[in-house]
């Protein structure tokens, strides 16, 4: 039975669109290294805008497994808590938060006026007992029975190379992260090109465009592109409270 001249055109057109898009995809492939070398455009290569899609699903999928089976639905993934050798140079002391039996240790007199010394990392001051406060009044609490949110974001410090998907990794140690996440949030509050707010439940995604190298993507995907650099920071927060955070 033959086709009849309606069914044939759309035939053809969706060939036509199909070629038309492979054609693009060559193109650009051709013409993204020589604009990066002649002009300084540091555009992203085609492996690196699907990572950047599959970072975010790899995130949401891979982490949202583990917080189900204890009860709590997250959005991040399950590296180990040290700092990769690939950044700033720190001690596995200064990049692992302290566990949550420690956290809960906070001196009365570190609890006093912030002075420095007695800041965690630095950077956060105490709130009393597991909750701590950074300069741009982002929280970083307890949760539950679950980790620390400075556990978790300590997560992002180091690749593992073999984790399925990708793994965005943070170029720095703790202090640096934290200061990172602190500018994602006033650059995308004050509403600074290349930051943005989404809505997202119960919950607000905040990201920034750094004009530096904020990390890099790691696990499966990032080894296979040969850990493309991240140059944007993904900030996810429930109010004023630190969910999770990772490079793009």
């Amino acid at each position: 039975m033959s086709r009849n001249p309606s069914q044939r055109t759309h035939k053809q057109m969706l060939t036509r669109m199909a070629v038309g898009l492979l054609i693009m995809l060559i193109g650009y492939a051709l013409i993204q290294p020589y604009l990066k070398t002649r002009f300084g455009l540091d555009l992203p290569t085609l492996p690196g805008l699907a990572g950047e899609a599959g970072q975010e699903a790899g995130e949401q999928a891979g982490e949202e497994g583990q917080e189900d089976s204890e009860g709590f639905t997250d959005l991040v993934r399950h590296p180990d808590s040290d700092l990769h050798g690939y950044g700033s140079p720190t001690s596995k002391a200064e990049s692992i938060p302290p566990k949550r039996t420690e956290l809960g240790k906070t001196s009365q007199s570190e609890r006093g006026p912030p002075s420095g010394k007695n800041l965690l990392y630095g950077v956060l001051k105490s709130l009393g007992g597991e909750s701590y406060q950074s300069p741009a009044g982002l929280l970083y609490v307890s949760r539950g029975s679950l980790e620390h949110r400075l556990e978790h974001v300590a997560r992002h410090l180091k690749d593992i190379p073999d984790r399925r998907g990708p793994h965005g990794v943070f170029d720095g140690d703790m202090e640096q992260v934290l200061r990172w996440l602190d500018e994602t949030y006033q650059r995308a509050e004050s509403g600074k090109s290349g930051a943005k707010i989404l809505p997202q439940g119960n919950r607000t995604v905040y990201e920034a465009n750094f004009d530096k190298q904020v990390g890099y993507v790691g696990g499966s995907v990032g080894k296979r592109d040969g850990n493309p650099a991240a140059f944007k920071i993904k900030l996810v927060l429930e109010d004023k409270n630190v969910i999770t955070a990772y490079p793009l």
